[in-house]
């Protein structure tokens, strides 16, 4: 589930919203530029010991903006498919 509360407020989710899905960061490809830190419009994402870390789960909007921008393509965001009913 995405954790966007947006998306949260139109629909009725059946899912556990503690299951949510995150933008994954590949650190084998990240540069630690701090790109994603940057670009961040929640400012879910910090770097820590150099290390971009998502510190703010519940706030990521899933915008997409950490994966468009990352010049190494260390970010991706994987999506699930989750059953709703519009309330």
């Amino acid at each position: 589930m995405l954790c966007s509360r947006r998306a949260i407020s139109l629909w009725r989710v059946i899912v556990d919203a503690e299951e949510c899905v995150l933008p994954q960061i590949n650190l084998e490809l990240c540069n630690s530029c701090g790109t994603c830190v940057d670009t961040c419009p929640s400012e879910a994402v910090a770097l820590i010991n150099g290390q971009p870390v998502i510190v703010h789960p519940e706030d990521c909007a899933y915008c997409g903006d950490c994966e468009d921008l990352c010049p190494e393509g260390a970010i991706s965001l994987p999506y699930e498919i989750v059953f709703a009913e519009q309330v």
